[in-house]
């Protein structure tokens, strides 16, 4: 395989998946190749050259086996496919984030993505909601608020003891302490809420709740008529570009220039 850059051994791989995986660990002859995939033996000879020569095959006894670097490509082309079609799945909502903006592909491994549409806009909303509902411990960022937020933070926190952290930008402080101020500052008088405030937040809503089931990720995007979509995981690896994500932000905040209305 020397002189192969990785663009050449994708290429390859692409041209020659179908017989690299049949090959396998056990021998095959190129007659029960071409008979087995269904193409011409001509086309199956021009593969086992190919994949010979790259080092991803090797001839036996009596036919040909895949090596552990034919194994080990195999394996990294799968997940490389799969990671293209998360992203693909996901690109409408992703691209609302920003080309400059932090974010972790293993967020979208595995993940469910919900998208807004014209009959069902506010659909990624409660899928966010979801997770504040069924969570006792919140820790979350957002650029932007809505009342059904407002209204479910207030609850969960005042009536059913949730505890939560919450960093806003400054023109969601701003209202947090005009329009909704009776609400913000009854459940700061439980002490078991916190809100500081920032000018610099990422242009997309990150919560992540502690559940019964495990910790849980939930990212909210934007677009100009409102919700773009959401995007959740509870994956470890995005659980904890969450959680690295959450504290650098929290660190940089300021608190919220409003008493609790028992003080």
């Amino acid at each position: 395989m020397p002189g192969r850059d990785a663009s050449d051994v994708l290429c390859l791989i692409e041209r020659r998946e179908a017989v690299l995986r049949r090959v396998g660990p056990v021998e095959q002859r190129k007659r029960d190749l071409s008979e087995s995939l269904s193409v011409s033996r001509s086309t199956v000879d021009r593969a086992i050259r190919e994949l010979v020569e790259a080092g991803f095959v090797e001839r036996g006894e009596d036919g040909y086996v895949r090596t552990l670097s034919g194994r080990l490509v195999l394996e990294a082309f799968d997940r490389f496919a799969n990671r293209a079609e998360d992203i693909t799945n996901a690109g409408n909502i992703i691209d609302l984030i920003g080309s400059d903006s932090e974010f972790d592909i293993a967020v979208l491994d595995g993940a469910d993505v919900v998208e807004a549409t014209q009959t069902s806009p506010h659909r990624p909303l409660g899928h966010l909601a979801s997770i504040i509902e069924r969570a006792d411990r919140i820790h979350a960022f957002a650029p932007a608020v809505f009342p059904s937020q407002v209204n479910t933070y207030h609850r969960r926190i005042v009536e059913e003891g949730v505890t939560a952290r919450v960093l806003v930008a400054e023109k969601v402080m701003n209202r947090l302490v005009s329009t909704y101020r009776t609400k913000t500052q009854e459940a700061l008088s439980t002490d078991r809420l916190e809100i500081r405030w920032t000018t610099d937040l990422p242009p997309y809503s990150l919560a992540l709740g502690e559940t019964d089931d495990g910790p849980e990720l939930g990212l909210l995007t934007y677009a100009d008529h409102g919700v773009g979509g959401f995007i959740g995981n509870d994956s470890p690896e995005a659980v904890e570009w969450g959680r690295r994500t959450l504290s650098r932000l929290w660190e940089d905040g300021e608190p919220i220039p409003i008493q609790s209305a028992d003080d």
